[in-house]
């Protein structure tokens, strides 16, 4: 699962941090900002395919966007699958966990985009955290879904 724009580093001037720790020698703040918004933009790409499966299993499955996609696609699928889910013959327990992956998903992407622009400190660590509940919920859902299955 590719997301582009989680892909593509955006490359800024200078460092974010005049102060930086425990950075490899002969590498600077901005390489290390770049790496954390690589493994951000991976953590993304990862979390939106765990959705695009969980979205299939539902009762009533709902399609993502899948391939090399763009935030344009993704964000108005995601938003509509959050919406659509809650129509779904799903316990509350699980409505909530499908709204966690979703709405976690959209925060950590507008973190995303705004790091990419004007890095500040934590706003990596604060997508990377919703990201997980994200996944924690997504994988909840996902093990009721296949505790129901038939066999």
């Amino acid at each position: 699962m590719l997301i582009l724009c989680c892909k593509v580093l955006i490359k800024r001037e200078g460092a974010a941090n005049p102060n930086p720790t425990n950075q490899p020698k002969g590498r600077t703040v901005s390489d290390y900002d770049d790496d954390r918004l690589a493994a951000l933009g991976e953590s993304l790409a990862s979390t939106y395919g765990m959705l695009t499966d969980v979205c299939l299993e539902l009762p009533v499955p709902i399609a993502l966007p899948v391939g090399v996609i763009t935030p344009s696609d993704a964000v108005p699928a995601v938003t509509r699958a959050a919406v659509i889910a809650q129509e779904q013959p799903l316990p509350e327990e699980q409505r909530i966990n499908i709204q966690i992956g979703c709405t976690g998903w959209l925060a950590a992407l507008e973190l995303f985009g705004a790091e990419a622009q004007h890095p500040r400190d934590l706003r990596v660590e604060g997508a990377q955290m919703l990201l997980i509940q994200a996944r924690e919920a997504l994988i909840q859902l996902m093990d009721w879904l296949m505790s129901q299955r038939r066999p």
